[in-house]
């Protein structure tokens, strides 16, 4: 009989209500949990459980709104930063906190830029920042409105979301939470008129209560079956209509695919990324996708990688140091001139191309170099981000390099007093290297007496062989090179480079191996060029005395990467200026801007006033935000109305709010009874809302008004006080029995 009472007197309780939004939030919250968007992120369930724990704590509480929300703001952020901070790695909290701010820096940078970042961390706050908003917004909805559109429609766009970048397999979470957010509305639906008939002193009984649940039970369940047989957004007749949306969502899954590009999902992004070894392979497929474009005057290669350690097998590099590229102690050589281009990438990358020898980027990098050899880089990778992301999209940078301009002559009599460093390892070869190799690197030389003419002599020689995409790799124990030469007469690119790397090794010129990328397509009307994946490239770099690196091309003129032997023809001369020391180009010195500090973060130190001055700004917005809804809502009613409509709500605020049963005459005498102090001014105000309201004498009306607008300014502050006064011993006296009950 109690429990038939208390089901009558309080069917707002809502434990099944509180049961089913949790419902709801764990079905959003799944599938971004199996997806494992982002190594290590708490479940952002959680969040939202808690968010909805403090809607239905303060419901009970009884604050009012204007409190309750920027309460609720600073619990989520503080819950939220809490939980992004495990998500970093190890340190203090100071360091932890700089890491973040680093991060968050770097990825608006990327934003505004548009390129694209990988955005774990980012995600993982809009995840938080989401599910608390759903949790504890849609929750307040649920408990003080009897509202669960709020839950269901934030929850939908968030699966919807979710679910256009997983696969298939996910799709069954849509009818899970169709089923769950049905039940919820169907629920707030029966608690709504259960309220009613309450009020109405209308009896009823448990038995018409599982009626209610059974009938939500059954709509549930026949959604679900119509959403599961229904034909597909692309079938027919409904292709047209789903091809429509699809495009009108297109770029905003773009955006949301470049500013989260690390995350998994549906996309496949090319990766343009060379490990310390490559190998000689068999048949290649080459695309038409384009990696990246470049802007400047084109450069006959585009750079990424050197190797120096021939295997037989394929290149390798071994004992490699990182330092920052702008540690480079570049060579004093003579003939050399800087071009300088800039690059986007429409790939994943973790590697900077030059158009030349690497000089200077303006994008924090560091070189690939050999032991004590600062001024021999083998690559640049870009270390921007790479704490949060190892390989970048989109990237975008100006690149500066460095490309001989030595003459024939001057290379021709080059001699052959080759540095320490550059015979220590540039001249390598692997002991189980064929002697005919050796043989053919001498007959093939022979009638040259200088390393320029050689190597010259070799290039034109290898030219003569089949350029061919479609061929077998060398056999398991074969040196490719010998296997290239001398069996199947025939390959690409990267056969042609380490077969002259190698002859030339042999008769003791230094050189080495390069990987990249061709010229490319190059328009002259926009002074930019375009590098596909077709255009990928391997060449040879044989060194001088005095003029250091000098690149020569051993493959065949009729190469794909070439254009079939049509790309190359169409570049401009490169022309150096009039003081020989760089190549003209359409860049001012200020493109390349300044050299920045290393990422790491180290020495940097937390401004403390910053946030401070931050927080209290958030703050006065806060309250500006609630004395504009509150106060301004309540001037736009206006003469008597808005007057005893500002009465009553403070008044309800302060839990003596009117009765249903009360005219406002007798509401004011209740009301005047409770703050016997402020009685006048409750009559007046009473008193010109009733004449407004039901009486025609004008003249009275304007008097009533006017008194009333002057009482009031003498009662407004008093119930204002009143209210928060009465509210906080509320939260004190009932949040401890409340969260009991719970």
């Amino acid at each position: 009989m109690i429990a038939m009472q208390r089901w009558q007197s309080r069917p707002q309780s809502g434990y099944i209500t509180v049961l089913l939004a949790a419902l709801v939030l764990f079905a959003i919250a799944w599938p971004i949990q199996r997806a494992n968007w982002v190594d290590g992120m708490p479940w952002p369930v959680l969040l939202a459980w808690g968010g909805l724990g403090l809607a239905v704590l303060l419901s009970r509480a009884g604050w009012p709104a204007y409190l309750e929300h920027p309460v609720a703001l600073v619990i989520g952020a503080v819950l939220s930063l809490l939980l992004l901070l495990t998500m970093v790695e190890d340190g203090g909290i100071g360091e932890r906190i700089t890491s973040l701010r680093t991060e968050y820096l770097f990825w608006l940078e990327g934003a505004r830029l548009e390129e694209s970042r990988g955005g774990e961390i980012e995600f993982a706050t809009l995840m938080f920042g989401l599910f608390w908003t759903i949790g504890y917004g849609g929750g307040w909805f649920v408990l003080k409105q009897r509202q669960g559109w709020v839950m269901v429609l934030l929850g939908g766009v968030t699966i919807e979301l979710t679910l256009l970048n997983l696969a298939e397999r996910f799709q069954v979470h849509l009818l899970l939470f169709l089923a769950v957010g049905l039940f919820l509305l169907v629920q707030l639906s029966v608690v709504r008129r259960q309220g009613a008939w309450a009020k109405g002193g209308i009896q009823f009984g448990v038995g018409m209560g599982l009626l209610q649940a059974g009938t939500a039970l059954v709509l549930g369940l026949l959604v679900v079956l119509i959403v599961a047989v229904v034909p597909g957004a692309h079938a027919a007749p409904l292709g047209t209509v789903g091809d429509r949306a699809e495009d009108a969502f297109e770029w905003y899954e773009d955006q949301f695919g470049r500013l989260f590009a690390g995350l998994p999902s549906r996309r496949d992004y090319t990766s343009i990324i060379w490990g310390d070894s490559t190998h000689f392979g068999g048949v290649q497929n080459l695309t038409q996708q384009v990696l990246f474009t470049v802007e400047g005057r084109p450069a006959p290669y585009w750079r990424v990688r050197t190797y120096e350690t021939y295997t037989g097998r394929g290149w390798t590099s071994n004992l490699v140091d990182t330092v920052r590229a702008q540690e480079l102690e570049l060579e004093e050589l003579e003939r050399r001139g800087n071009i300088r281009h800039q690059f986007k990438i429409a790939a994943a990358t973790n590697a900077l191309f030059s158009g030349g020898e690497p000089v200077e980027f303006n994008v924090r990098s560091a070189a690939l170099i050999r032991p004590n050899e600062p001024w021999d880089p083998l690559q640049i990778l870009v270390t921007e981000g790479s704490e949060f992301f190892p390989t970048r999209i989109n990237l975008r940078y100006t690149a500066t390099a460095s490309i001989s301009n030595a003459s024939v002559n001057q290379l021709q009599n080059a001699g052959t007093s080759y540095p320490d460093w550059v015979t220590d390892t540039y001249l390598q070869l692997p002991d189980e290297l064929p002697q005919r190799v050796r043989d053919l690197a001498v007959e093939t030389s022979g009638g040259a007496d200088n390393p320029y003419d050689k190597a010259k002599a070799i290039e034109t020689h290898l030219k003569t062989y089949t350029y061919n995409l479609n061929i077998h790799a060398p056999p398991e124990g074969e040196d490719g090179v010998d296997f290239f030469l001398f069996t199947q007469r025939e390959g690409y690119c990267d056969y042609y480079a380490s077969s002259m790397t190698v002859i030339l090794r042999a008769i003791g010129i230094p050189a080495r191996y390069v990987l990249g990328y061709a010229t490319g397509e190059w328009d002259a009307k926009d002074a930019k060029t375009t590098v596909r994946e077709v255009h990928y490239h391997s060449w040879v770099e044989v060194y001088f005395p005095e003029y250091g690196w000098r690149t020569f091309e051993p493959t065949a003129d009729n190469a794909i990467e070439f254009g079939g032997g049509t790309l190359q023809r169409d570049l401009p001369d490169l022309v150096f200026d009039s003081d020989g020391d760089s190549f003209s180009d359409e860049f001012d010195e200020g493109d390349l801007g300044e050299t920045l500090e290393d990422f790491s973060g180290e020495g940097t130190s937390i401004d403390f006033g910053r946030i401070v001055r931050w927080l209290l700004t958030l703050l006065a917005l806060a309250l500006a935000g609630g004395w504009y809804w509150f106060w301004f809502r309540l001037r736009r009613l206006g003469s008597a109305e808005g007057l005893y409509a500002k009465m009553v709500m403070l008044a309800r605020a302060a839990g003596i709010g009117p009765k249903l049963h009360q005219t406002p005459y007798e509401y004011g005498a209740y009301l005047a009874a409770q703050v016997p102090e402020h009685a006048r001014a409750i009559n007046a105000v009473a008193a010109a809302y009733v004449n407004t309201a039901y009486n025609r004498r004008q003249l009275m009306l304007r008097r009533d008004l006017s008194d009333a607008a002057r009482l009031w300014s003498t009662l407004r502050w008093p119930l204002l006080f009143l209210a928060v006064r009465v509210r906080v011993k509320a939260l004190f006296q009932n949040a401890r029995p409340a969260a009991a009950e719970g």
